[in-house]
């Protein structure tokens, strides 16, 4: 008989399920989940700030795929896209495992592109697309477009940001897969940062255009997709787009290529690694299954942390728990003395 966990989630955006994650349903491989208000496991993410004044007696296991580094004060474990170890206490999980059905996609490029019945229906496909709604992340994505509208070919935009194909498209995978190129641009750079942004583009067996994460290469294979590092790079970029444009036999060995280097980063045998880490977490008994420091400065972090959370919400004044200082809180979450 499995054993029974009782489970909470917290600080998880609104659109998030909790029954049907990777997480959750690793975990069900093992234990029977109970999802419960007073919880022994506490799994919390960054949308929120409800995990600080939960019941500190839970296990408390942070997970997050956004570009944020986990804070083991807080937390006893850690499931991120951070590149570190940190004893039993952190696995690392790009976003881009989040979906089950783009890795599998991705994992079979190879195989399904070499067993297609033309080298035309690749190559003779539109040029190249951009799907993005958001316009706030950094620069080089936006710059990166421009510059290959005005230096080369029209690039369709399909998403809400700088849409040009008269709204934007219902269904990312369809729309991709009409195009020979993806502009696959990160929000951000940072090492170990890996969303769905390129994997997409490998299952929708286009050739990506990628920006972000510097250590990419040490999971994809360098070979499959077109690298992108700086604004330097621009022009070397363009140069290799047009020739892989203009010489089918050099677009199809480039699309023909297997995205991942080992097969450890398969999305199967990552779940199992995570399985591992979920099943160590859960095996112990309750109190030795604690990692962060509760005593002294631990204690003395937690509050802070609380009295400033609690401030925020409430009072709009942070009184230091160890200091004694007072500082107003700035409405959008400053502080100022």
């Amino acid at each position: 008989m499995k054993p029974k966990v009782k489970l909470s989630f917290l600080d998880t955006y609104r659109e998030y399920d909790r029954d049907d994650n990777i997480i959750v349903n690793t975990l069900r491989d093992c234990c029977d989940v109970e999802w419960s208000d007073d919880p022994d496991y506490i799994i919390y993410s960054v949308f929120s700030d409800d995990n600080i004044l939960a019941d500190h007696r839970a296990v408390k296991i942070f997970y997050t795929g956004e570009n944020l580094a986990p804070d083991f004060n807080l937390c006893d474990y850690a499931i991120a896209s951070e590149i570190m170890t940190f004893g039993d206490r952190y696995f690392r999980l790009p976003f881009f495992y989040r979906g089950e059905n783009r890795c599998r996609l991705m994992e079979g490029r190879a195989e399904r592109v070499g067993n297609a019945p033309s080298d035309s229906r690749y190559t003779g496909r539109k040029f190249c697309n951009f799907i993005y709604s958001n316009g706030s992340a950094n620069h080089m994505r936006e710059d990166f477009f421009r510059y290959l509208n005005e230096n080369y070919k029209t690039v369709d935009s399909g998403g809400r940001y700088l849409n040009n194909v008269g709204g934007p498209c219902s269904d990312k995978g369809e729309f991709q897969r009409q195009y020979k190129f993806t502009i696959a641009f990160e929000n951000t750079s940072h090492p170990g940062y890996t969303t769905e942004k390129i994997v997409d583009a490998f299952a929708a067996d286009t050739i990506p255009v990628y920006w972000g994460d510097p250590c990419i290469t040490d999971t994809f294979d360098p070979d499959s997709f077109i690298l992108v590092k700086s604004e330097e790079d621009f022009p070397k970029a363009l140069a290799r787009i047009r020739e892989l444009d203009e010489d089918p036999v050099s677009y199809m060995e480039m699309l023909k290529k297997n995205p991942l280097i080992r097969k450890e980063d398969s999305y199967d045998e990552t779940v199992k690694r995570l399985s591992g880490f979920l099943k160590h977490i859960i095996s112990q008994p309750k109190e030795e299954a604690y990692r962060r420091n509760m005593e002294y400065w631990g204690k003395m972090y937690r509050e802070r942390q609380q009295a400033y959370v609690k401030a925020l919400r409430f009072k709009k004044k942070y009184i230091n728990p160890v200091s004694g200082a007072v500082r107003k809180i700035i409405p959008g979450g400053g502080k100022r003395s």
